[in-house]
């Protein structure tokens, strides 16, 4: 995984420069999470979804508010609990009254599969994060809000 050039933070503080290293960062940020599903076997459209059932708690959620709740069609969430389920990962039943609706809950081993997920990826964003100093970091994100949000903070990261 090739390492993110955001040693400093650029010294310019014309916006479009401004916004185009914080878009550079966040790209490569992006790029070693979805790296990290990979190696846990996981895109991110199921890694969603998992993470979408496991806030819904132990009753999971309508397959068609998965799909809302993703903004994705509900063929797709169709077709990935259908993968995620012969994975065991998920669990489906048909829901009373309306035996249309099909209920999604998330297994023990999808639980188990999405710690690993998330661990996975604050590991690599940890890593990403080890070559910069907290002053720089406290320094991106205070530039980040101040670009992005219109807003001005002081910002301190303990090392």
């Amino acid at each position: 995984m090739a390492a993110v050039n955001v040693t400093e933070p650029p010294a310019d503080t014309d916006p479009i420069r401004l916004a185009a290293a914080l878009r550079r960062a966040f790209r490569e940020s992006q790029l070693a999470m979805t790296q990290a599903l990979s190696r846990c076997g996981l895109s991110e459209q199921r890694y969603h979804l998992l993470l979408e059932l496991a806030a819904a708690g132990p009753d999971g959620q309508v397959q068609g508010e998965l799909a809302s709740d993703l903004r994705c069609p509900e063929t797709r969430i169709s077709l990935l609990v259908r993968e995620l389920s012969e994975s065991g990962l998920v669990s489906t039943s048909r829901r009373a009254p309306d035996r249309r609706q099909v209920q999604v809950r998330l297994t023990e081993d999808g639980a188990r599969q999405l710690e690993r997920a998330v661990q996975a990826q604050r590991d690599a964003l940890a890593q990403m994060a080890a070559e910069i100093s907290p002053e720089t970091v406290s320094q991106m994100l205070q530039v980040a809000l101040r670009t992005y949000l219109g807003v001005d903070s002081e910002i301190t990261l303990k090392p």
